[in-house]
């Protein structure tokens, strides 16, 4: 009992000098994490003030970034006593990592961490076992995390009691669609939402999930042979599970819009709204075929809530766009700052509406619209809720953004939908809006910088090739083409005139 109270005494006095900068630094100097950390693991007794005093000396990733080198053993510890306790420890353990792991992920988890294995096996114990609801969430929440940094393939390494490889993995999606399932079936809003850390982290594994299963099938396809990893039961067991989630989700979604209208829900989107759309966006982008027959009257619900987030600022005061400043930078260089000035420009550029990078849900749903507008009945329903004048307006904001790897992957997903729209719905192009896109699709390619920097695929010439042709923009056609001859791209205007010949554009 002594010995209790000296401890706890002692935590105290530390955490007291650790409230301060001067006190923390002089704790980090002396190397006193480590022996907190080994007091939290050997000594019960003060194990709640242990967790205070690493948190409170944890307490910013700047705070981890600059005392790496200390930080990361006592990390790598922690992991490896993670796996070796089979005690109360080791959930305190999963609850101490989650909470120092949350405020140093981006520092923490590295490709070089080899702690992580030890993470993981801790938590395949965890969750391969009963245990409370408080500590199966952590475990859920810490496995989230690994996934959102690693992947899925953490979960496919681990081995669980002499198990092939691949088992812990099915049984992982198995049991957060159970936990998805039993939080979404809640009868108020309040309690889903009052989840949203739990609920946010089984949406990131479902995601990793779909992303998994269809990276499993362009594998079997391509080469013939199934997976080593996941069996076809494997697969099966997956789909299955995926499925009877998703069917839940779409009943959620369908609750919350008979709930709310997209004008009631309060921007920015609350933490469960974001990560359902874009989980529906990631079924949505591979599973589009399999898609409920429910899942389209939700479609201009969806399409309503990620405009009004995506072109909406927390003060709901409009962004208006600036001319641009050149760069000197290609990977920064606005796009409208090149273009050559013999190319009309649209006509109110300046009113548009600069989405913030953090609130563009539109993005999300971009892969699963481009399959959506492919079929005639998703197609019509959103056509019925405005699709193009969103996709216009969408499309001419992200082209006045600065050029990266992910705007130029929207502008793609963008272009694929307006070329279904106007192959499949030629009335579509009366629209005003719709000729503002295809001028400036124009000037994009005229300008250079797509055929200098972005080296966009080849599909997406053609994409905007056939857009113009249906617009009546003959003669920017022909210009584009002209410049593709002078930029030695003949492959290109071969492959241009191909399409346009299979659309029976001669």
């Amino acid at each position: 009992e002594e010995d209790r109270v000296l401890i706890v005494d002692s935590l105290q006095c530390l955490h007291a000098l650790g409230i301060s900068e001067l006190g923390r630094e002089h704790l980090f100097r002396c190397n006193s994490l480590e022996a907190i950390a080994q007091c939290f693991v050997l000594h019960q007794a003060g194990q709640l003030e242990c967790r205070s005093l690493l948190l409170t000396l944890l307490s910013s990733k700047e705070v981890i970034s600059t005392h790496i080198d200390l930080v990361r053993p006592v990390v790598e510890f922690l992991g490896h006593e993670f796996k070796r306790r089979q005690d109360k420890v080791k959930l305190e353990l999963c609850s101490l990592l989650l909470s120092v792991i949350t405020v140093g992920e981006e520092v923490l988890l590295t490709k070089e961490s080899t702690w992580l294995k030890n993470v993981a096996v801790g938590l395949s114990d965890i969750l391969t076992n009963k245990t409370d609801a408080v500590y199966r969430e952590d475990a859920l929440c810490l496995a989230a995390i690994l996934c959102r940094e690693h992947g899925l393939d953490w979960a496919l390494e681990v081995e669980v009691q002499g198990k092939r490889p691949g088992t812990f993995l099915v049984f992982l999606i198995y049991l957060v669609g159970a936990e998805v399932q039993i939080q979404l079936y809640q009868s108020e809003f309040s309690a889903v939402f009052a989840q949203a850390k739990l609920i946010s982290s089984c949406f990131l594994m479902l995601e990793a999930a779909v992303m998994r299963l269809a990276s499993v099938c362009e594998d079997n396809q391509s080469d013939g042979t199934p997976s080593t990893v996941l069996t076809p039961e494997d697969q099966l067991q997956l789909h299955t599970t995926l499925t009877d989630t998703f069917a839940v989700i779409v009943q959620f979604l369908d609750t919350l819009r008979q709930a709310h209208t997209p004008e009631d829900l309060c921007f920015p989107l609350h933490p469960v709204t974001m990560a359902t759309v874009r989980v529906v966006g990631a079924w949505l982008a591979e599973e589009s075929l399999a898609v409920p027959t429910e899942l389209y009257t939700l479609l201009p619900f969806l399409l309503a809530v990620c405009q009004k987030a995506t072109f909406t600022t927390p003060t709901s005061t409009p962004i208006t766009l600036t001319a641009p400043t050149p760069i000197s930078t290609p990977t920064s260089t606005p796009i409208t700052s090149i273009m050559p000035m013999d190319v009309p420009l649209p006509a109110g550029d300046a009113s548009l509406v600069l989405c913030n990078e953090e609130d563009d849900m539109l993005k999300f749903l971009l892969p699963g619209l481009h399959h959506l507008t492919a079929d005639t009945t998703p197609r019509k329903v959103l056509l019925g809720a405005n699709l193009s004048h969103v996709m216009s307006k969408y499309f001419l904001a992200v082209s006045e953004s600065p050029c990266s790897p992910e705007m130029k992957d929207r502008l793609i997903s963008c272009c694929g939908i307006f070329l279904n729209l106007t192959v499949t719905e030629p009335d579509i192009v009366k629209d005003s809006s719709f000729v503002q896109v295809a001028l400036m699709a124009a000037r994009l390619l005229v300008s250079g910088l797509i055929l200098s920097v972005c080296h966009l695929e080849i599909s997406y010439y053609s994409h905007l090739c056939v857009c113009l042709y249906v617009c009546g923009m003959c003669g920017v056609l022909v210009y584009i083409c002209v410049c593709l001859c002078v930029c030695g791209m003949c492959g290109v205007l071969v492959y241009i005139c191909v399409c346009l010949c299979v659309c029976g554009m001669c």
